[in-house]
C-alpha cells in the first residue's frame, strides 16, 4: 500500500499545476485580446466580488493547518507503519499545488473566453442578467 497513495496524491497535483497553468495562458491571452479592443473584462456582482477576494486567503491558511496537522498527526500515531513519507510528501504537493490553483483561478476571473463554446457563453451571459 505504502507509496500508491502518494502517487495518486502526485497525479493529482499535477493535474492541478497543468490546469491552472492553461487557465492562466488562457486568460492571459484574453485579457491581451480584451486590452487591443479597448474593453474590461465583465467584474463580478460586488456581493461575490468580496467573497472571491477574502476566500483564497482564507483557504491556503486552512491548507495550511491541515497540512500542519497532518503532519503532527503523522508522526505523532506512528503512520509510518502504513504509509511512507513519499505518500506524506504526495498528500502536501496535492494541497499545495489546490491553494496554487485556487489563487490563479481567483486572480484571472475571465468568465467569457474567445473560443468557448456558444452555449457556455449564453450561459453564462443569462446568468448574469
Amino acid at each position: 500500500m505504502a507509496y500508491w497513495l502518494g502517487l495518486a496524491f502526485l497525479a493529482g497535483a499535477v493535474a492541478f499545476v497543468v490546469n491552472a497553468l492553461r487557465y492562466r495562458t488562457r486568460a492571459r491571452a484574453e485579457l491581451a485580446r480584451l486590452a487591443a479592443r479597448g474593453e474590461t473584462p465583465r467584474s463580478l456582482h460586488p456581493s461575490l466580488s468580496i467573497l472571491a477576494d477574502a476566500a483564497p486567503a482564507l483557504v491556503a491558511f486552512f491548507l495550511f493547518a491541515a497540512g500542519a496537522l497532518t503532519v503532527v498527526a503523522f508522526f505523532a500515531v506512528g503512520a509510518q507503519r502504513f504509509l511512507s513519507l513519499f505518500d506524506l510528501f504526495g498528500y502536501l504537493a496535492f494541497l499545495a499545488s489546490y491553494g496554487f490553483w485556487l489563487n490563479v483561478k481567483t486572480t484571472y476571473r475571465i468568465t467569457d473566453f474567445v473560443g468557448a463554446p456558444a452555449s457556455a457563453q449564453a450561459d453564462l451571459r443569462d446568468a448574469a442578467s
